[in-house]
């Protein structure tokens, strides 16, 4: 059986390479794009202007690329061809660049033990995010819609698979990582999160040790494993947020003629990275007010105002023109909700996204993990950084507002992830650093922090080692996939049968990494996010009877037939099993599960939607 790729590049150490050359050209992008002198000025107060190079010229390719790929479909495909191709010349021109300053370079490494292991981490994290692709979303969707987006230069519209209404301009980075044959790129951007924020947190004194404590806290955050190990765009925009915050709040001695520029520039990033993920839409709203409250007071309120409404047309107008295109909805609900919940079957997934792991206990989740199995999903002690700020409450009180603002709102009308409050988490630092509080911090406190830091700094290490010797070669690559990637082993397995059947059609997917399939794949999301039966749901029916899929891609062992016991009145017929072709494959080492056979069932779509028996699957 042959290996699954997801780029021509079937050589990993190159893909590596590649990405590596992409990540260079962006930075060289952003080298010439902060020659502005306006520019300089705005950021040089609160953040190692370098550090930021790599934010801003993809933030800025995203504003120009995302109405790009949505409206000029084969024209698109060209055009990110020739973006990935000037981006990897670049990459390439500075590569050499740093291959000819080598000779001049010096290290100096001080003699302590904490700047040793923040190296470590970094490298660690570095290594974490080179991997092959494994994580479960990457492998459901964000994989899948910039492999549909290399290849047709446009996003897929199927009714069919609801995860992919999720995706957005973050998925164009990723693209272009695909088109070079870097399949890691994406996850390696959202590494460079990590330095952003660094720039950051080391622009504030000559106290080295003030600043590394505040790195610790950042780099010794479990979460910072899974946003390192996925393709999701997440971290990437929260360091932009971030950088957002820090210069609305702390660049303070910017020149007059420049302070709207800053506020343009704020507006711009924050309205793209509510087109990477819906989700950024709050740190939108409450720095989108502040800028109008702190425009107010510098009497500039009426053009900042205007800059506020051109930046939406320009920016966030275009994709709601094309979801109303799309899902035929109406524009005014896309401004109040952009998910097009008023789309049967839409609602319910909408419900589903924001209630998922409410009954969850989310505050203590976000300090301790409920066990060791989920622990890249807790912020840690870090967090309670928080109560700091109330130390200097009146030189702290805008954050105090804009952070405490953030995690009710979040609380209450946000995802139930711990997660998602990351980046008031990265706030909080940011202002503690800035406003030199670090004599304010508990010494046992800090002791507790450092703690953490050296508990997850094995972690940091396995998943490295665990994850980047797919980088080797094939072997290795398969190897790693096997072992962490949910479905490999599966798909693998589907992909040679189907095969050798000479099929080429679509088929019906009830494992979520549908990426994988080299057919075109019915996700299992219809079955369980509607119901076919009702005519309300028509059109999904209509376009799963216009593909005509002739075989279902299931698994699960013979006293566990759940994944397909929906189809079992349709007189499905089983032309293929598997046995114990594949096991519930996890990154994390205590999260394994069993070993499972895969079934490819061959089914009749005229007899959906009378044969499904729903009330199996409920």
């Amino acid at each position: 059986m042959n290996n699954i790729f997801h780029t021509w590049n079937t050589i990993p150490i190159l893909s590596l390479f590649l990405s590596i050359s992409l990540l260079l050209g962006f930075y060289q992008i952003g080298k010439i794009i902060f020659y502005n002198k306006s520019l300089r000025n705005i950021f040089i107060e609160v953040s190692d202007i370098k550090y930021q190079y790599i934010i801003i010229s993809v933030n800025f390719i995203l504003i120009i690329s995302y109405p790009i790929t949505l409206f000029f479909g084969l024209l698109a495909k060209y055009y990110l061809i020739l973006l990935s191709v000037i981006v990897l010349i670049l990459g390439f021109y500075k590569l050499v660049a740093l291959l000819l300053k080598l000779k001049n370079l010096e290290f100096s490494i001080k003699k302590n033990i904490n700047i040793f292991f923040v190296f470590v981490a970094i490298l660690g994290y570095f290594l974490i995010s080179s991997g092959p692709i494994t994580s479960a979303d990457s492998l459901d969707y964000h994989l899948y819609v910039s492999k549909f987006l290399a290849e047709n230069g446009e996003y897929p519209n199927s009714l069919n698979h609801f995860h992919t209404k999720l995706s957005g301009a973050g998925e164009i980075i990723i693209t272009l990582g695909l088109i070079s044959g870097a399949e890691q790129f994406g996850s390696i951007i959202q590494f460079t999160g990590i330095l952003s924020i660094i720039g950051v947190l080391k622009k504030n004194s000559d106290k080295i040790k003030d600043n590394l404590f505040y790195i610790i806290v950042l780099l010794g955050s479990p979460v910072l494993l899974f946003f390192c190990s996925s393709l999701k765009p997440q971290l990437f925009q929260i360091a932009s947020t971030s950088l957002v915050f820090s210069i609305l709040l702390f660049a303070n001695n910017v020149a007059k003629k420049d302070i709207i520029k800053k506020y343009l520039l704020s507006f711009l990033i924050l309205a793209i990275c509510t087109q990477v993920k819906f989700s950024f839409m709050l740190s939108y709203f409450i720095l989108g007010l502040y800028i109008l409250y702190d425009s107010f007071k510098n009497k500039i309120f009426i053009k900042t105002f205007f800059i506020s409404i051109l930046t939406y047309i320009v920016v966030m107008l275009p994709p709601m023109v094309w979801k109303k295109i799309k899902y035929e909805t109406d524009i005014f609900n896309l401004i109040l909700n952009p998910f097009p919940i008023d789309k049967p079957g839409l609602d319910n997934f909408y419900n589903y996204l924001i209630n998922a792991g409410r009954s969850n206990d989310i505050i203590l989740g976000i300090i301790i993990p409920d066990n060791f199995s989920t622990m890249t999903n807790a912020l840690g002690i870090g967090i309670l950084l928080y109560f700091v700020l109330f130390k200097k409450f009146n030189k702290n009180l805008i954050p105090i507002i804009l952070i405490t603002s953030f995690f009710i709102i979040g609380y209450f009308k946000g995802q139930p992830a711990s997660r998602f409050f990351f980046e008031p988490f990265v706030w909080i630092l940011i202002v503690l650093n800035k406003s030199d509080t670090n004599n304010d911090v508990p010494k046992l406190f800090k002791f507790l922090v450092v703690c953490q830091f050296f508990l997850v700094i094995p972690a940091i290490i396995y998943g490295a080692y665990n994850l980047s010797q797919g980088n080797i070669n094939s072997n290795f690559r398969d190897k790693v996939l096997t072992k962490n990637a949910s479905g490999y082993s599966l798909f693998k397995w589907a992909n040679y049968e189907l095969k050798k059947m000479n099929y080429e059609g679509p088929i019906f997917s009830m494992h979520r990494s549908i990426s994988l399939s080299n057919n075109l794949p019915i996700s299992s999301d219809v079955f369980w996010l509607t119901f076919l039966k009702e005519e309300k749901y028509n059109d999904y029916l209509a376009e799963i009877k216009n593909l005509n899929p002739r075989y279902i891609l299931s698994y699960g062992t013979e006293n566990n037939e759940q994944n397909h016991i929906l189809f079992k009145k349709c007189q499905i017929k089983l032309v293929k099993m598997g046995e114990k072709v594949g096991n519930h494959a996890s990154r994390k080492p205590f999260g394994r599960g069993n070993i499972y056979n895969g079934y490819l069932f061959e089914i009749d779509t005229k007899k959906l939607p009378n044969c499904l028996d729903y009330d199996k699957l409920y």
